[in-house]
């Protein structure tokens, strides 16, 4: 997931999880047995603060991506070879999936309303185009326009599987957030960025967002920056972890995502009539 990548900097109350989407960087030639084990740290700091205001641990492990918050309720599985996100809510015990394609109707809902809208921000999130450069031996990227503007630190890879991996994850995660989030930002100029990294073979070690005034944050300015750290071996506790919310599947309920997003549907639905 989810990110991610971001700088921003304002005043009002800033959304973790939007910062996620944006921070975090389909592609069906992965196969699941390529598919590489490792883990990545991700942290999320506004503006030059130096105190993280949010951090993600994903772990990639047997061509599955599970995306675990340093506090709150839900995690995030990605199952790549069922085209399908499953989600859990451990304070409510239940899950629910969302499937691929349903991300892909979204989207395209998404992206034509988006070009419909009054907000310059939002009208170039619809169909972005950057002036792209390049600084430190191509390590270094920078994505700029006036609205919206990306500086991507990155760092080469060995194994260009993990590249791959990280893209696929990262792009269905910024169309998760994007249904899942209304206030998120549509995921099309972030899908952009994660393209260029996996053509040039880089993995992002840190990443600045710089979002101009705009309506959709309630006409302030968004600076948010966030760092990742690649971890090539899975721990004991990773291992942990996974066989923990693997049995989440069978000790939880599953259910419908209105019901999951609004617990009260689900009691209402099945409350006697009176």
């Amino acid at each position: 997931m989810d990110c991610i990548s971001l700088l921003r900097c304002r005043s009002h109350r800033v959304d973790v999880s939007l910062l996620l989407l944006l921070c975090s960087l389909f592609v069906a030639g992965i196969s699941q047995s390529d598919a590489a084990d490792f883990r990545v740290v991700t942290r999320i700091f506004r503006a030059e603060d130096q105190q993280p205001i949010g951090e993600n641990t994903t772990i990639f492990h047997e061509g599955k991506v599970y995306d675990f918050p340093a506090s709150g309720d839900q995690i995030t599985c990605f199952e790549r070879a069922e085209n399908q996100f499953v989600i859990f809510d451990t304070a409510n015990r239940t899950w629910t999936r969302i499937p691929t394609d349903q991300l892909l109707q979204y989207t395209a809902w998404l992206k034509e309303k988006s070009s419909e809208s009054d907000d310059p921000l939002l009208q170039f999130c619809s169909a972005p185009k950057f002036e792209m450069r390049s600084e430190n031996e191509g390590k270094r990227w920078i994505f700029e326009h006036p609205v919206l503007h990306y500086e991507v630190e990155g760092v080469p890879l060995e194994d260009p599987e993990v590249g791959l991996q990280y893209r696929a994850f990262s792009d269905w995660y910024a169309r998760l957030n994007a249904m899942l989030r209304p206030q998120s930002l549509p995921p099309f100029p972030r899908l952009l960025v994660n393209q260029k990294l996996v053509q040039q073979n880089l993995l992002p070690q840190e990443v600045e967002l710089r979002i101009g005034p705009s309506p959709h944050i309630d006409n302030g300015e968004m600076l948010v920056r966030s760092v990742h750290k690649l971890h090539h071996k899975l721990s004991e506790k990773d291992h942990e972890r996974l066989a923990w919310v693997n049995g989440c599947r069978q000790k939880f309920s599953e259910v419908k995502l209105i019901a999951y997003r609004n617990p009260s549907y689900e009691s209402a639905v099945d409350a006697p009539s009176r």
